[in-house]
């Protein structure tokens, strides 16, 4: 019977994001098309003259290929967060009935994150496919490095959507939906910030400007030389903020209520007087 109430939900969920998540994975295949076709172009097209014989066609090669890689791994991981169903239930107030349903608060927390994984598979799909497929075009190696990079990028997405999931599923309004994502988002972006006035102000080397293919390859090079930490790092925040989100989605949907409803219970604890004065019962 729980087998059958989660598959129902994860029917009625896919029906209500379906749309979302076909757009998403066509943004996808957009912009790494694009680079695609740019590499293609300086192969056999109309860039094909100007890179011939240049030796910047070994630069752009390992440029486009990290660039594709990583905005696709980006792009792929996007949908694990995203929150279209949750603003159906609420807009269609059918979140508030369907705790009148026999559906537990383990069930729906479950069926959100079977939901998940398979969201998390595919986007880890289609990166190494995209990961393969521009490698193949640019004649870059497709090495190890680039799977943890891509679980690296899980990882990272996994732990936002933890975030997004606990301040999410406390909400009973679209505003109250609204105002839990401006709290992460601010709160990221005030990170970033504080972050990039440390590394402007207080270090003490001023680094120069280097050319992109550069850039890339040193960012690499770092990802790599630190992966005995990144490698465990990002399996633990893998599987620990599934686990957490689970757990604190599980606890929300428990403690859920009527936002009116415990309004009038917070004020008729405040003043006891005022009901007994209109006659109400105490």
């Amino acid at each position: 019977m729980k087998f059958e109430r989660i598959k129902a939900l994860l029917w009625r969920e896919w029906r209500i994001t379906r749309k979302a998540y076909r757009n998403s994975i066509l943004i996808f295949f957009l912009i790494v098309g694009f680079f695609w076709l740019i590499r293609l172009s300086m192969s056999v097209g109309n860039l094909a003259p100007v890179f011939a014989d240049s030796p910047l066609l070994n630069e752009f090669n390992g440029m486009i290929y990290y660039t594709a890689a990583a905005l696709g791994a980006i792009i792929a991981f996007t949908p694990v967060s995203d929150i279209t169903c949750l603003q159906a239930d609420i807009n269609a107030n059918w979140l508030r009935y369907s705790f009148a349903l026999p559906i537990t608060p383990e069930i729906r927390a479950t069926e959100i994150y079977i939901c998940k994984l398979i969201k998390i598979a595919a986007a880890f799909a289609l990166s190494v496919l995209n990961g393969l497929i521009t490698a193949n075009i640019t004649g870059t190696p497709f090495t190890g490095d680039m799977m943890w990079f891509f679980t690296a990028a899980a990882a990272a997405c996994v732990l936002y959507d933890m975030l997004l999931q606990i301040l999410c599923t406390k909400a009973r309004t679209i505003k109250g939906l609204g105002r839990a994502q401006g709290k992460l988002l601010g709160t990221l972006t005030g990170i970033i910030m504080i972050y990039c006035f440390y590394k402007m102000t207080w270090t003490d080397s001023v680094s120069k400007p280097q050319p992109m293919n550069e850039l890339i390859a040193s960012l690499r090079n770092a990802f790599i030389s630190h992966e005995y930490i990144i490698i465990p790092a990002s399996l633990i925040l893998l599987i620990s903020c599934l686990l957490t989100g689970w757990y604190m989605t599980v606890r929300n949907y428990r403690m859920f209520g009527d936002a009116a409803e415990q309004d009038a219970a917070e004020k008729a604890a405040r003043f006891p007087l005022k009901r007994k004065k209109e006659g109400e019962p105490s």
